[in-house]
């Protein structure tokens, strides 16, 4: 069992910080990779002229599909047999099978003037939710069993927010610098640079094509971010594989299932603020492209954006790193609440005041990555209540609902566009004051109220630092070391008998 590192020698605390940091950065190819996915609609509804609500209707069909994955691959990784590994071997074949679908996927993107394949376009989607979810339950489970230490696991959670803000940041730095059009003065001192030593021509040439603004220019900005991912993807994953550890050796409890999840009265109430709070946290993704270019009078880039946004996440973690260390995980998630839901509000304002735009996705930013991970932590701490009392293993499974509830928040956020579309948004045809209303209702105001209404629910989770420990010392009891002449005797029984044995 993993030790919080305080409690270690120096060097031996370097090195489970450097596992913890390994770890985290596995993070990042779901990050970096998930992001095409925003800029989809907006791009295939101009190249091809689909409507945006045969659009939304196709994204929701893949996403309902992808939510509906979650549970199932999370039974199936608490069901692997322990000497296999039941964490790492799934993380490992999801990224590769995610690599090959981006791959596929820059042959397959359609340019101004195709048509769309609607076949095409949902087994595209079906391919790549299922990859990446191979992988994320999987990772994210995996966390729990890295350390049982609360502290330890607060840093661990802490260092993949890192992650997440900082690849976010990428994810619009790099094809801002690349292909935006406020760009272009980088991009032709970079290209003279590139000629004047004579290396790198055809990049300079790259470089020097003039880019047209808005959603025209969003299939060069997903081509740019399939890329980044391809190539970073295989050394951040094998640091994964290579040098975070998975016990194989512990004698694992007996699996649980999704039902045996709900009985846990703790988890099913959290579950039910997270849903909440995650339809609206995702419900505003697929409108927020619209929204920024429309409902903030169209002066400011998308891309630019969403970098002030992630800035301000990289600046606010220090912050953060102070408030896990003092308060309650609960106070944590109720301060980001509510700092999220007054960014989407001034947001709303910034069609008259457009200098609040910018200030408006500080706000939205400063939570970092709170909102997005800290639930998936104290899921692993109703797990952990759920071994317990209940004296089954079912990590993966309270995992991969959560997992769930955040992609229904992104079919949430799919039928926000299907919607908007049925209520007659259509950017191709024009904007009026209708439309604007529409943006501003689904993309901003509700998501707001639901993010306030789940908090709200979430705040009353019960675990906190003390609770975790007290929970966290009887399963250390209950699970003492037997001898190894025991050991495979002790493997196969049931927890009840393995509690009498180890008393």
């Amino acid at each position: 069992m993993s030790t919080d590192p305080e409690t270690l020698s120096e060097h031996e605390s370097a090195a489970a910080r450097r596992i913890d940091r390994a770890y985290a950065l596995a993070l990042w190819p779901s990050v970096t990779g998930h992001a095409p996915i925003i800029f989809l609609a907006p791009y295939l509804n101009y190249a091809t002229g689909t409507s945006i609500a045969l659009l939304g209707l196709l994204s929701t069909v893949g996403r309902v599909y992808d939510a509906l994955y979650d549970p199932l691959m999370g039974t199936i990784s608490d069901r692997t047999p322990i000497r296999f590994g039941r964490r790492k071997p799934w993380v490992g074949i999801g990224y590769a099978a995610m690599l090959l679908v981006m791959v596929l996927a820059l042959f397959a993107m359609p340019q101004p003037g195709d048509r769309l394949s609607s076949a095409w376009l949902a087994v595209g989607l079906f391919c790549f939710f299922t990859s990446w979810t191979t992988a994320f339950i999987p990772y994210v489970a995996h966390a729990g069993e890295i350390t049982t230490d609360y502290d330890r696991r607060t840093r661990i959670n802490l260092w993949q927010g890192v992650t997440q803000i900082v690849a976010g940041l990428v994810v619009y730095l790099v094809p801002y610098l690349l292909v935006d059009p406020g760009a272009a003065g980088f991009r032709g001192g970079v290209g003279a640079a590139l000629r004047s030593i004579g290396v790198g021509l055809p990049l300079a040439d790259w470089l020097t094509i003039p880019r047209i603004a808005g959603v025209a220019n969003y299939g060069a900005v997903m081509t740019v971010l399939v890329w980044m991912t391809i190539l970073t993807l295989p050394v951040i994953v094998y640091r994964y594989l290579r040098y975070v550890p998975e016990d194989r050796r512990t004698p694992a409890a007996a699996a649980g299932s999704i039902a045996a999840a709900f009985r846990n009265r703790i988890f099913r109430n959290f579950s039910f603020g997270y849903l909440l709070l995650i339809a609206g946290y995702m419900g505003r993704l697929s409108l927020f492209p619209f929204v920024v270019t429309y409902a903030t009078g169209g002066q400011y880039s998308f891309l630019l954006l969403m970098l002030v946004q992630n800035v301000s996440g990289i600046v606010a973690t220090p912050l953060w790193s102070r408030i896990f260390g003092r308060v309650e995980r609960t106070r944590a998630l109720m301060l980001a609440v509510g700092v999220e839901a007054a960014g989407l509000v001034a947001l709303s304002l910034a069609s008259s005041f457009s200098a609040l735009a910018p200030l408006a996705f500080v706000a939205i930013g400063l939570p970092g990555g709170t909102l997005y991970l800290l639930p998936y932590l104290m899921a692993g701490d109703a797990a952990d209540y759920s071994r317990w009392r209940q004296g089954i293993d079912n990590r993966g499974v309270h995992i991969s609902i959560i997992s769930m509830i955040l992609k229904l928040g992104s079919v949430f956020s799919s039928a926000t566009l299907w919607l908007a579309g049925l209520l007659g948004f259509d950017p191709a045809k024009g904007i009026d004051d209708g439309d604007l209303l529409i943006l501003k209702t689904l993309g901003l105001y509700l998501p707001a109220g639901l993010i306030v209404a789940g908090g709200l629910v979430m705040a009353r989770f019960p675990i906190n630092r003390a609770r975790h420990r007290a929970i966290q010392a009887r399963l250390d009891r209950r699970m003492r070391p037997v001898t190894e002449p025991g050991r495979e005797a002790f493997e196969g029984m049931t927890l009840p008998e393995r509690t009498a044995k180890a008393s």
